[in-house]
């Protein structure tokens, strides 16, 4: 969403028990929702070199931050999990 112009693909807030336009459902929580729009097959390509960028982008984003996050601590000699009460 953030990469979208925001006229094109509006974020939508949807208030609870709010049927959500184009179905007969809705949520139970408040939520967000964005336009989808179908896109031809020869736009493909453009998609894909899209998400190529955007990915290439948030992985460099990711490695800054984990390297924040764990630059001044001991790590463990093994592959372990994140979990929120680590004290960082």
């Amino acid at each position: 969403m953030a990469h979208s112009d925001q006229y094109e693909r509006a974020v939508q807030i949807v208030p609870p028990y709010v049927t959500i336009p184009g179905t007969t459902t809705h949520y139970v929580t408040i939520t967000v929702g964005v336009r989808t729009v179908g896109q031809p097959v020869r736009n493909f390509p453009v998609v894909r070199r899209m998400c190529v960028d955007i990915g290439q982008r948030l992985e460099k984003a990711i490695n800054d931050l984990l390297h924040e996050l764990y630059k001044d601590k001991i790590l463990p000699a093994a592959v372990f999990q994140l979990t929120i009460d680590e004290g960082l």
